[in-house]
């Protein structure tokens, strides 16, 4: 099965949690209220993609995981922005804002790691590490590195080399990695 990829526009996601499964009402019902409408949010991308009845669980690491589905999914979201991404198998995705690009910039440099574009660097990194089931400490003491590979990006250093593929706007860019692809 192909990834399926969407971006969406928190204008385009009502906050209702009648639209929740129980497992998924017990779970935002112990999130601070500060969290609660963008986690609503993000459940309900899911369901966009796969319909009004997927219901996840949070895995221990916090990720989404599917409930009774054995496909894979993967939630980014930063402000007003949320990419969902599901495969039959592991997949990452994430997103980053352009607003970001200098301080990414920094941090990919701090990092030793150089790219044209560093929302989209960030983006792909961010992407592998979730595929990977790692946090954003991984890449420390890593030579991670970046390059560009046609329409996707490389990744490298962070177990086997991976392609991001990426999903650009002027608003933002999303990147979705499986292993393999």
């Amino acid at each position: 099965m192909t990834p399926r990829v969407l971006v969406l526009h928190a204008s385009e996601l009502a906050v209702d949690a009648g639209a929740l499964s129980p497992a998924e009402r017990a779970a935002v019902a112990t999130l601070p209220a500060i969290r609660r409408d963008e986690w609503i949010r993000g459940r309900c991308a899911i369901k966009r993609v796969l319909g009004p009845t997927a219901s996840t669980t949070i895995a221990g690491d916090g990720a989404p995981r599917l409930e009774a589905d054995p496909r894979h999914v993967s939630l980014a979201h930063d402000g007003a922005w949320f990419a969902v991404a599901v495969a039959d198998a592991p997949i990452g995705i994430d997103l980053c804002r352009r607003a970001h690009a200098s301080r990414v910039a920094a941090v990919l440099g701090s990092l030793g790691i150089v790219v044209p574009d560093p929302v989209a660097g960030w983006a792909a990194l961010e992407a592998v590490l979730k595929l990977r089931r790692w946090s954003i400490d991984a890449l420390l003491g890593r030579d991670a590195a970046v390059a560009a590979a046609g329409d996707r990006l490389e990744i490298r250093g962070l177990g086997a080399p991976v392609y991001a593929v990426l999903i650009c706007d002027p608003a933002y860019v999303a990147a979705w990695a499986v292993d393999g692809a």
